[in-house]
């Protein structure tokens, strides 16, 4: 059983070696944006820490239950060694029945006037200029929609990607201040969150370009838009709609009776669902209720949280604090589990 606290391995080199013949593959991914290094060096370098330091931990744990895992975190995450890998997960060849991703780091959006509200979404990497994109996952993931996706489980720590943007197939969606246009301020938004209308994570926009990363990894569009609480199918995706918070980030002052930083959130959840606390596989949902509630603690009138009641469910107004600016962008933000929550990290 794996000790609460982290262990820490401040040196790694991820190698982009991928396992032959195997059961099962686990992945952990990510980057930093760079440009936070300029604004913000100390803060850059204690997020790459505590980053580099989940990854570890999340190998660690996945490999101590017989997956063949690779830490590709940092220099190893790079767009060729993405798709190279989902290339090689889906490969008969392979034998590989079913794989889990995790990524932690800093989204990309592209930003251009098709497909709206943001265009393509992306994630960082170590090239610089040079990015992962929701339909590049999709094609390698799926070979192009020809193909069932064996990325059962993913779980991903970044802005945005995690979005309901659209209310219709194609393409069309609601303008929801904090959602999918910023409330523009100031100070932090007191007005009542708001209501996501949009129903739809991702979409097909022609014949070689789908988006949104929900879609792009599991290669469906038909998961739950809450896993949690109407869990169903055969994938899980877990990510963040609009901003998330760094790894080193604490919950708001007064939402938690622990309040430990959201790695711990990371830490738990896998240590809990990979059976290193109860001696068996947890489901996904129970396994975020034991993070909730070791992460967080109790709730102000006692009662244990769960990730129902918890922040990341309930969801926070949120800005980028690191790049400022005349005003601020406020995003209404959550995490959200889409598809089976019900179902263990196989």
């Amino acid at each position: 059983m794996y000790p609460f606290a982290l262990f820490v391995l401040t040196t790694f080199i991820g190698v982009n070696v991928e396992p032959v013949n195997a059961a099962k593959t686990a992945r952990e991914w990510g980057h930093l944006n760079p440009n936070l290094y300029s604004v913000n060096p100390t803060r850059y370098n204690n997020e790459l820490s505590w980053e580099t330091t989940i990854c570890n931990n999340v190998n660690s744990m996945l490999a101590g239950k017989g997956w063949s895992s690779i830490n590709s975190y940092g220099t190893s995450t790079y767009p060729a060694g993405v798709y190279g890998a989902l290339d090689a997960t889906l490969n008969p060849s392979s034998y590989i029945p079913y794989a889990t991703n995790f990524w932690v780091g800093d989204y990309f959006p592209s930003m251009s006037a098709n497909p709206t509200p943001y265009g393509y979404l992306g994630c960082y990497t170590s090239v610089t200029g040079s990015y992962v994109w929701d339909y590049e996952v999709y094609n390698h993931a799926t070979a192009y929609g020809t193909q069932a996706s064996k990325n059962y489980f993913t779980f991903i720590w970044t802005c945005a990607n995690g979005g309901i943007y659209w209310f219709s197939s194609s393409g069309g969606y609601y303008v929801i201040d904090g959602i999918t246009f910023p409330v523009i301020q100031s100070t932090k938004p007191t007005i009542t969150p708001p209501v996501n209308t949009n129903t739809y994570y991702g979409y097909r926009v022609d014949s070689t370009h789908i988006v949104g990363m929900p879609y792009a990894w599991t290669g469906t569009t038909g998961m739950s838009l809450n896993g949690y609480n109407n869990p169903s199918g055969d994938y899980t995706y877990i990510d963040w709609g609009c901003n998330s918070p760094f790894m080193i980030d604490q919950p708001p002052a007064g939402s938690s009776s622990i309040n430990l930083q959201y790695l711990y959130f990371v830490y738990n959840f896998y240590n809990y669902a990979l059976g290193y606390v109860t001696g068996s596989l947890e489901t996904i949902n129970n396994s975020l209720d034991y993070a909730a509630k070791a992460t967080f603690g109790k709730q102000s009138g006692g009662a244990d949280y769960t990730f129902g009641t918890s922040v990341l469910n309930v969801g926070q107004w949120m800005n980028e604090p690191n790049f400022p600016s005349s005003v601020n962008y406020w995003f209404y933000c959550r995490m959200r589990v889409f598809g089976n929550g019900a179902k263990t990290i196989q």
